[in-house]
């Protein structure tokens, strides 16, 4: 998969000539307004992101979708964690113990979270990979301009 210019510049690892200059790069917006986010943990989760994305200037309208998914699967990742406090792990049925089935929802939405968190920075690996620096911007503006430097 083809990294994003602005990736590439922030990594160190841009070459001219391997530059598009026509990438598509979305507008960085301050706010985004949900289209799907309704439980009280949704919008907190949602809060968090957009306001985080937003302070580093990666927040995209664009993105509206991945992000409102990574904060659905926080909020069942959430909510299956409490059931999971309240009920305990293993249960005693009929048949004898059984794992307790808010243990896979837990699983799921937290390999979910994971995979989507990666693609919008969200992770402590994928935030060593990101600048916040102005520098970076104005090394990709030189860059595209034609100036190098």
């Amino acid at each position: 998969m083809t990294k994003p210019t602005k990736l590439k510049i922030i990594q160190g690892t841009a070459r001219k000539g391997r530059l598009l200059p026509d990438e598509f790069e979305p507008e960085a917006v301050n706010t985004l307004d949900s289209r799907l986010i309704e439980h009280e943990y949704e919008k907190q989760e949602f809060e968090l992101i957009t306001t985080e994305l937003a302070k580093v200037g990666i927040l995209a309208t664009i993105d509206i979708s991945l992000i409102e998914a990574y904060c659905i699967e926080a909020a069942k990742y959430r909510v299956a964690i409490e059931m999971l406090r309240k009920q305990g792990v293993i249960l005693v049925g009929r048949m004898g113990n059984y794992i307790n089935p808010w243990h896979m929802v837990s699983e799921r939405s937290f390999d979910r979270m994971f995979k989507i968190g990666q693609s919008l920075g969200l992770t402590p690996t994928a935030r060593t990979k990101i600048s916040t620096k102005p520098q970076a911007k104005k090394k990709l503006d030189n860059l595209l301009d034609g100036t190098g430097t």
